[in-house]
């Protein structure tokens, strides 16, 4: 991948860099980004270390910007621009799109809303960075700049904004009178209590007040009603933040984290502010535990996905009570970069997998997080009068990528449904294989079996059959051993079950299995409305499905064996020992 974004933007060296953070990041893959655990930053330690240069407007010849020019050029300006204008080389595959500097509107702020952020506010975004988006954490983890340079980057930042000096922009004036401080002070957080907490989600789903609910959902999944009508400052469609998702949390996990933004806002989307709607401080503080509460942990889980032996019949139902036995088994999703165009931007980041069997069929259990459910396919119904939407800009010259506007353009002129595919190689695994097929669809000496299903019609289950050509996946006729299932989407989440013969009379397109098998897989999800059709989808790397073989009675049996033969060896031990010398030493020391 990185290859390829320097062969394409070879007279930009470092947007090759921003393409890994681009993957890296949207693909959740960084362990750190799992948990409420991450780095915790004090503010008010880091603004008493910033840098004295920072609060004098730079004139020309200072060397400290230099210095910050150069880095940020290096660093920076492959997906901010030269200019701070967001618009650098690889702006247009990124989603959210960079920030762009001059409009002021900066997202992660301990301001209130409309104001700019301080020094301390600065240094943590770009130390942090914003997970879920392009932007990596410069100070932690694999890109990481010494915090010198990044005081530098924050001096170079305020410069391409220019208004950080001025007298009525500046957020560390004096507040004239009768003007609230430009600064929000945080103070101390109450106790998270039961009573916090059912205040909380009162607040949450009270549409007069906190309201949160009508963007975020009733479980916090962003499958609020108002979910299909957003958009950011760029006019970009913008879906409310999934609060169960730790990996796309922007701006810190703790609850101090979680009161601020919602006492400031994010400025430049939908996100307002809530000190108007909700004035008390407590209740605040009881939305961001009610918030906390929501996230889920997302623990990828090494291979391999044990499928479960169970005597009676497999569930259909995806939340039946069979899958309480079943383990989730926790698997990341990247944006498809296999074959170009590569999609950089996927909705999807990560499913659960559950898999049972019994002695006729093997059964998988799928779900995933998706806020809107997308069951219909064709041209978008326009009001009378209304021009269709603008096109798209042009794809790259040598179309290794495809776009943010041109996903955003098919979404609004189609209706595009909900698709999981799960692939496997065909035929019966030899003890020892390790050969895997092309990951993203097979190859002519290593064809994949497709389980398919897709939203329409109320859920949609097939088989397909893929050998990496330019025919694609081709659709397997059914008949009796053919995949069926069912799906259910509630509160913003999908649950597929598929489930199919352990064997078909076709080992030459279809996967056969058997226990103790262990059978490569990976799985690819595409989000209708995000645009998502074709090469543009979410996909996991190989991972494997063990067929855990029922233990047979004769092993109980040798057990058994086993262990009677280990208490008669010792009882003959010891009759021995109460026979043997030291017996007739102790009679005549009794005697």
């Amino acid at each position: 991948m990185i290859v390829q974004a320097q062969r394409a933007h070879a007279a930009t060296p470092c947007f090759a860099l921003a393409c890994a953070s681009v993957f890296l990041v949207v693909s959740g893959s960084l362990p750190s980004r799992a948990t409420a655990d991450a780095p915790t930053y004090d503010r008010a330690a880091i603004e008493a270390r910033a840098p004295h240069q920072l609060r004098q407007k730079p004139g020309p010849g200072n060397a400290y910007l230099a210095s910050g020019r150069g880095l940020y050029g290096r660093y920076c300006a492959p997906c901010h621009g030269d200019q701070g204008r967001g618009d650098g080389p690889g702006w247009d595959v990124m989603r959210p799109r960079p920030r762009d500097f001059t409009l002021g509107n900066f997202a992660f702020r301990t301001t209130r809303s409309g104001e700019l952020p301080t020094d301390a506010d600065l240094f943590v975004t770009i130390s942090r960075g914003a997970p879920g988006t392009a932007m990596p954490a410069w100070g932690e983890g694999t890109f990481r700049l010494s915090e010198a340079q990044r005081w530098q980057l924050v001096y170079y930042v305020k410069h391409l904004n220019g208004t950080f000096w001025d007298e009525y922009s500046n957020p560390y004036r004096t507040a004239a009178a009768g003007e609230t401080a430009p600064i929000l002070r945080i103070g101390a957080q109450p106790p998270i209590t039961p009573a916090m907490l059912a205040r909380g989600r009162q607040l949450f789903m009270d549409q007069t007040k906190g309201g949160c609910a009508r963007c975020h959902g009733s479980e916090g999944r962003g499958d609020g009603p108002a979910v299909a009508e957003m958009v950011d400052d760029y006019g970009d469609p913008v879906r409310p933040y999934d609060m169960t998702n730790p990996w796309r949390n922007k701006s810190g996990l703790t609850v101090t984290d979680l009161y601020r933004t919602l006492s400031t806002g994010l400025s430049g989307t939908p996100m307002a502010d809530f000190t108007d709607g909700v004035p008390n401080e407590r209740d605040r503080w009881a939305m961001a535990m009610y918030a906390q509460s929501l996230i889920e942990e997302r623990t990828v889980s090494g291979d391999p996905l044990v499928a479960h032996h169970v005597a009676g019949p497999l569930p259909d139902d995806p939340d039946a009570p069979a899958w309480r036995s079943c383990t989730p088994f926790g698997l990341p999703l990247m944006g498809q970069y296999v074959r170009a165009p590569r999609w950089q931007a996927p909705s999807v980041d990560f499913v659960r997998v559950c898999a049972l069997y019994d002695e006729r069929e093997l059964a998988i259990r799928v779900e995933w997080n998706d806020a809107l459910r997308d069951e219909r396919v064709g041209a978008r119904p326009r009001p009378e009068g209304e021009a269709p939407s603008a096109a798209p800009t042009a794809p790259r010259v040598d179309s290794a990528y495809f776009t943010i506007a041109e996903a955003n353009a098919r979404a609004a002129e189609r209706f595009l449904p909900d698709t999981l595919y799960v692939q496997m190689p065909v035929g019966r695994r030899a003890p020892h294989d390790a050969q895997r097929p092309m990951m993203l669809m097979g190859d002519p000496a290593h064809p994949m079996d497709v389980w398919t299903w897709s939203a329409l019609s109320g859920g949609t289950v097939g088989e397909a059959y893929s050998r990496g050509d330019a025919r694609g996946y081709q659709a397997r006729p059914s008949d009796a051993s053919s995949p069926r299932g069912r799906s259910r989407w509630s509160a913003g989440r999908w649950r597929v079950v598929m489930h199919r013969s352990l064997r078909t009379g076709d080992a030459r397109h279809a996967t056969q299995f058997g226990p103790g098998d262990l059978v490569p897989f990976n799985v690819r999800v595409w989000d209708g409305s995000a645009g998502e059709v074709g090469l543009q989808s979410a996909m996991s790397s190989w991972r494997h499905i063990y067929l855990e073989a029922p233990t047979p009675l004769s092993a109980y049996l040798r057990g058994l064996l086993a262990a009677l033969a280990g208490y008669l060896v010792v009882w003959l031990a010891w009759r021995r020992i109460q026979r043997g010398p030291l017996a007739a030493t102790r009679d005549h020391l009794q005697g």
